[in-house]
């Protein structure tokens, strides 16, 4: 079991900082303090001891339908778009747009701020028409992607995976050729992406790295050990949705006949 000298010892303090550190002691820098806190949690340290038959109380957190984050991410989002942004303009892209489910969870609008901040990093336009959000991914289909298209976009960004493959199918559908007219880039890296057609680039969450997070920060409150944010680097994943932005004015959808 972990001890507070183990924690000492990791990140060469003394004891005694570290259980200042652990008790929220008023002379313990706040930054010192969460490095110690996160230590302690990466450390699997507990407060409590086990005792024989003692008993515990389990948390179980069940994704449902619709579901609306309050808390930030595990994942770096901002990160996360920087890579899509960044892989688009080095293919030459410089009309860029977003699609989005609507913003009233917390992670729709770190998202979708996190598009624009990237958009603006890396000097491409960026105007606030250039976001689409619904809370039916139907209308987003039926009315921001064709008004993205019309407006000439090279390439769309999706919130999230589901997004991205009923974006790719629906273009298909208009005649567009994915990547030679559009590129389609989704979030989350879901099981279904290396399985479209052609397979979706996207953004990775390690959901392995995700789960042992949360139990760790789990056992963590369930010991009274507090915890600091714990967050993961994003990894873009490039596959065949995604390819060189098309010549200016050639971006016309093929006819079936």
């Amino acid at each position: 079991m972990t001890t507070i000298q183990d924690i000492a010892d990791k990140l060469n303090i003394s004891k005694g900082t570290v259980s200042k550190a652990l008790n929220n002691a008023p002379d313990i820098s706040e930054a010192l303090q969460k490095q110690i806190l996160e230590t302690a949690v990466e450390l699997g340290y507990t407060r409590l001891r086990r005792y024989k038959n003692a008993k515990r109380k389990l948390c179980i957190i069940v994704q449902k339908d619709n579901i609306q984050y309050k808390e930030s991410h595990q994942i770096d989002n901002d990160e996360g778009m920087d890579l899509a942004v960044s892989h688009l303009k080095a293919l030459g892209h410089q009309k860029i747009a977003y699609l989005s489910s609507a913003l009233g969870s917390h992670i729709m609008q770190v998202r979708h701020r996190a598009f624009f901040q990237a958009m603006h990093h890396y000097g491409l336009k960026a105007d606030s028409n250039y976001a689409g959000c619904s809370y039916y991914l139907s209308e987003c289909m039926e009315k921001h992607l064709p008004r993205f298209l019309d407006m000439g976009m090279t390439a769309v960004i999706c919130c999230q995976d589901t997004f991205a493959s009923a974006a790719l199918t629906q273009c298909q559908q208009l005649g567009y050729r994915i990547p030679q007219d559009i590129s389609i880039i989704g979030f989350d890296d879901l099981p279904i992406c290396p399985y479209t057609s052609p397979p979706l680039t996207t953004v990775r969450q390690d959901r392995i790295e995700l789960g042992k997070s949360g139990y760790y920060a789990l056992n963590s409150l369930m010991n009274q050990v507090s915890i600091g944010t714990i967050l993961l680097h994003a990894q873009l994943i490039e596959r065949n949705s995604s390819g060189p932005a098309p010549e200016q004015n050639s971006h016309t959808a093929t006819s079936d006949g």
